[in-house]
């Protein structure tokens, strides 16, 4: 099953580099790495940024996991 990682690349709160560590030992990781602040996704241009691209990726994963009819 695809998953999807939204990490913060100027994270305060919880160190990029640290974060990574947990995408790269999954298997079917897609990781985006924002530059943005641990809080600014909950507002303005990268919360907008973010739900374009968790959007984006549900509507590939959906369609492209689909079973057949």
């Amino acid at each position: 099953m695809p998953i999807l990682f939204c990490i913060s690349g100027n994270d305060s709160v919880a160190p990029t580099k640290a974060t990574l560590r947990h995408p790269r030992r999954a298997s079917h990781a897609h990781i985006l790495v924002e530059p943005a602040g641990h809080f600014e996704f909950y507002h303005g241009e990268a919360f907008a940024r973010l739900v374009d691209a968790q959007t984006s990726f549900l509507l590939h994963s959906l369609t492209e996991t689909a079973i057949p009819q």
